[in-house]
């Protein structure tokens, strides 16, 4: 079965981060559905460290050919010089690699493979010879797939219990470790800014789903400081159920604190979950009326941003997970020596 446009859309993010989180030291927005004048962009992605900004104009395929790839380089070209162009598609041929060379135009496949060049902005990455894991059995399922986690998620949410007092984990921890390695985040993120800081963004948010009725939990680096208070962040997070994705939905924003899109500069990022499993296990700490993403879930959102987001997952692991995973793998220790 073909992929579906946004599941190549995620890939295509996927992929970058992936290229930039292993450079280290960079932190990648991303914006899908974006448009720039007459351009309109599957995907444009952001990658920042404390010396440089690249800015990915990416038009994701999930196919690409010699026969298709020239229209495609050509239309590219004419982007505003700020973007660096880039064509993904998930796999790349050598003969197509070397037209978008050609035409100096960039490009990244599914396992990580690019070549992403630009004289004006300082960058050469040239990335060869990756090949994607092994795919699972046919009839196999993956475990972390979006419906398949909530398998998972479930399980994890009460380790020490079991799943109806008969399935346990043996290595809880190790679960989590591999569930966040494959986790590949919001399936959209929007950076917003409102007036005042990451704290008023985030209570302007807050009162925007409460009037509109929508499902919302603050997340990432927000969540983070309230689960472990020694976490410090300035740009907030926040999931919001799909619907608040709309369009008509996403301009009532701006009658709150300013609310608006923008490319720099943004105190706030709107997170579209990857699957409404995102949501569960909300939680209200530290005096605040506004919901937070269960421990968990924000461990993972966590986990996949480069630098501090790593240094606030361990935060969070040792004050709300690490001692209950401890527990859930002395309960089948136990388990598996009362059955000798």
């Amino acid at each position: 079965m073909v992929n579906s446009w946004r599941e190549i859309e995620r890939e295509a993010e996927n992929a970058v981060r992936r290229i930039f989180d292993e450079l280290g030291g960079f932190s990648v927005d991303a914006q899908h559905s974006r448009t720039l004048g007459e351009f309109k962009l599957d995907l444009v992605t952001q990658a920042t460290s404390a010396q440089a900004k690249f800015q990915l104009a990416i038009d994701a395929k999930a196919r690409i050919t010699p026969q298709t790839v020239i229209s495609v380089c050509e239309r590219m070209r004419q982007l505003p010089t700020d973007f660096i162009p880039v064509v993904y598609a998930p796999v790349i041929s050598p003969r197509v690699a070397e037209i978008v060379e050609q035409f100096g135009v960039g490009y990244v496949d599914q396992a990580g493979n690019c070549r992403l060049r630009s004289a004006r902005h300082g960058l050469l990455i040239d990335r060869r010879g990756y090949k994607l894991p092994a795919r699972p059995p046919k009839g196999v399922a993956d475990p972390f797939s979006p419906k398949s986690s909530r398998i998972v998620r479930a399980l994890l949410a009460r380790p020490d219990e079991g799943h109806e007092k008969r399935l346990y984990l043996r290595d809880p921890s190790g679960l989590l470790e591999n569930w966040a390695k494959k986790y590949a985040g919001p399936a959209e993120q929007i950076p917003m800014f409102f007036r005042g800081n990451a704290e008023a963004a985030e209570q302007a948010v807050a009162s925007w789903c409460r009037d509109n009725h929508l499902q919302y939990a603050l997340a990432g680096f927000s969540a983070a400081w309230r689960l472990a208070p020694e976490v410090r962040y300035s740009v907030g997070a926040v999931y919001v159920e799909s619907s608040g994705f709309d369009r008509k939905m996403l301009d009532r924003l701006g009658a709150y604190q300013g609310g608006k899109r923008v490319d720099t500069g943004a105190n706030l990022l709107l997170w579209r979950p990857f699957d409404p499993s995102a949501l569960a296990g909300r939680r209200t700490e530290n005096g605040t009326d506004a919901p937070v993403t269960s421990a968990i879930q924000t461990f993972l959102d966590l986990k996949r941003m480069a630098g501090r987001g790593e240094e606030a997952a361990a935060a969070v692991y040792e004050r709300q997970l690490v001692g209950e995973l401890r527990r859930a793998a002395e309960r089948i220790k136990e388990l598996r020596h009362a059955d000798v």
